[in-house]
């Protein structure tokens, strides 16, 4: 499998408030490589425990990781905001990572995996096994990103376990 839709949902609007409240101790990710030349894809603010002026962040996202049964496992979550127009070229993650990516707009989302298209509102998706990525459109994302350093295996058993998978 290589995507899997999650039932869970979130207050939108309390989460979208938390990053518009923390968004200047955000930074550009830039590591993407179209060509020769690096791009400025999105903006982003890490949520760590260590030597991180984000740690107070952390109190939402493990409510969540609770919720989710992700609590305690090597997880680096993030807000990921994209702006409109804009794509993001086919790759994979390292370390053979998964994700639990949260939709936090009102438009739908979609997500290339392996050049099937899913749209989603929460999903887990391989990220680091698969080749991903988005098609431009003309909407803005917000994701809240669960960044899991752990096999697709385990993570889907933990959300099965809470009975959060949808078949």
């Amino acid at each position: 499998m290589s995507l899997v839709h999650i039932d869970y949902s979130i207050d939108k609007e309390k989460y979208q408030n938390i990053f518009w409240e923390n968004v200047n101790d955000g930074c550009w990710h830039h590591s993407c490589v179209m060509g020769s030349r690096r791009e400025l894809y999105w903006w982003r603010i890490l949520i760590r425990e260590k030597n991180n002026r984000n740690t107070h962040l952390l109190k939402f996202t493990d409510e969540i990781a609770k919720d989710l049964n992700i609590y305690g496992m090597d997880n680096y979550p993030r807000f990921n905001y994209y702006f409109p127009n804009r794509g993001l070229p086919p790759h994979n993650d390292p370390d053979n990572m998964v994700a639990i990516n949260i939709n936090l707009f009102d438009t739908i989302p979609k997500i290339f995996v392996e050049d099937i298209e899913y749209p989603y509102e929460c999903a887990l998706i391989d990220v680091g096994g698969k080749i991903h990525g988005f098609h431009p459109d003309p909407n803005y994302r917000l994701i809240l990103k669960f960044c899991l350093r752990h096999p697709w295996d385990e993570v889907y058993e933990r959300l099965d376990k809470f009975g959060l998978i949808i078949t």
